[in-house]
C-alpha cells in the first residue's frame, strides 16, 4: 500500500495534467481501501477538477471518478 502511495504521488510530480486526473483517482481509491474516507474524497475532488481543466474527453474515467465518489 505504501509503496503503491509513493509511486502514484512520484507520477504526480513528473506527470502532465492529462494524467493528473487518472492518478488522482488512482490514490483516491487506494486512500479509500485503507479507509482514509476524507483523503480519498480529496482525490477523487481532485480527479474532477483537473479533468474539468483539460481537453479530457474520457468519459469512461469521468463515470469512474464520479462512481468512486458515490
Amino acid at each position: 500500500y505504501q509503496e503503491s502511495l509513493r509511486y502514484f504521488e512520484q507520477l504526480l510530480q513528473e506527470g502532465n495534467e492529462c494524467e493528473a486526473a487518472y492518478i488522482h483517482n488512482r490514490l483516491g481509491i487506494a486512500r479509500r481501501n485503507e479507509n482514509e474516507v476524507s483523503k480519498a474524497l480529496d482525490h477523487f475532488n481532485e480527479a474532477l477538477r483537473f479533468y474539468s481543466e483539460t481537453s479530457l474527453s474520457d468519459r469512461k474515467l469521468l463515470a469512474g471518478i464520479h462512481h468512486n465518489i458515490g
